[in-house]
């Protein structure tokens, strides 16, 4: 605040000079030039301390600011409907577009908060590419073949999230933070009441100042094919490659409608209205050429909401260049307006010995 009154004070110095040289005529040329250049100094100094307050700080990328992946590890995400047809799932196109999103973004602390029948983070927040990698590739959802508490609520998602994101805030409050969520967005047997998900959403806000939303799967929906955990490669794999006794893909089915495959279709329309209640973006997975602006508008709102916290303000302040606009600033004052004797006679011996 005292950075913009003195502003504000040099401005209007400057046009009262202006004004009595040229209006009033009651500065001689040399004392309303030697003020202009005093004042016009003192604009500068402050300009400089401005851009180290970040007042122009660039917000096109997501440098020195805290990603968090929340990802669906929900059976759903192993339909079968990703970009690469065949047995590419949700959850594969997921992955990858997290280790592309880590790789061409350096310089910022990324985590990973799954969820699937509970909530947990999987990585805690790192700027190291190889462990946020590591994590990645070893996570996936639980075996179709393992009997799964459940899916948990949406809300309940949110509001675990919003702990986690209240614990860093509380670490540093300074902190730019941004939520990536890469889910199909598919509400579990309607279990969720849709304003108490927004709800909880929105709270996000107190803690984050960018959001996107990646949903993956196609409209018409997809069988989930059903995994199961192979020894050999320490992976989840199709059943049917890791089991002998079936000889073909397998998929989830539902006991109580006849033992039918179950068909999996995102919630597209969710995602969209997350994303509308915190001023976030929503992409389909099929979309992310536009994820690059998705991502300069959540980095623009995360710095926004940096920029207007007191803490984090005062944090970024420079005073490096307080010392030097000091000396400056009395340098000024010497030699153009006070000029005193000493300061004469130490210039024309300082010239004469040249």
């Amino acid at each position: 605040m005292i950075l913009y009154l003195n502003i504000f004070i040099v401005i209007t110095t400057l046009v009262v000079l202006v004004v009595l040289r040229q209006k009033l005529n009651k500065l001689s040329k040399s004392l309303w030039k030697q003020s202009v250049i005093l004042m016009s100094s003192l604009a500068l100094i402050c300009a400089i301390n401005v851009l180290s307050v970040g007042f122009f700080s660039s917000s096109k990328n997501i440098s020195n600011r805290d990603v968090i992946f929340v990802l669906d590890l929900t059976q759903s995400m192993n339909a079968i409907d990703g970009r690469n047809g065949g047995e590419n799932t949700r959850l594969e196109n997921a992955k990858e577009d997290i280790k592309k999103i880590v790789k061409e973004n350096p310089g910022a602390s990324y985590g990973v908060f799954t969820f699937s029948h509970t909530t947990k983070l999987s990585m805690p927040l790192t700027t190291n590419s190889t462990d946020i990698e590591d994590a990645i590739d070893t996570t996936f959802t639980q075996s179709s073949l393992t009997k799964i508490p459940g899916v948990i609520k949406y809300a309940d998602i949110f509001s675990n999230l919003g702990d986690y994101l209240e614990k860093q805030h509380q670490l540093d409050p300074t902190r730019e933070r941004i939520v990536i969520m890469l889910s199909d967005f598919e509400v579990y047997r309607n279990q969720d009441n849709q304003d108490e998900v927004l709800s909880k959403y929105n709270e996000l806000k107190q803690y984050a100042g960018g959001f996107i939303n990646i949903v993956y799967g196609k409209d018409e929906g997809a069988k989930i094919l059903m995994v199961t955990y192979n020894y050999e490669t320490g992976k989840y794999e199709p059943s049917y490659k890791v089991l002998e006794f079936t000889d073909g893909p397998t998929y989830i089915q539902d006991r109580k409608n006849n033992w039918q495959d179950v068909v999996s279709k995102p919630n597209n329309e969710l995602a969209v209205n997350l994303a509308k209640a915190n001023n976030g973006s929503s992409l389909r997975y099929t979309e992310m050429d536009k994820f690059d602006g998705a991502l300069k508008k959540a980095s623009k709102s995360a710095d926004h909401k940096a920029s207007t916290n007191p803490k984090s303000q005062s944090v970024k302040q420079n005073w490096i260049y307080a010392p030097i606009a000091l000396i400056l600033f009395i340098w000024l004052v010497l030699s153009e307006l006070l000029r005193p004797k000493w300061l004469g006679d130490l210039l024309t011996k300082s010239r004469s010995q040249k």
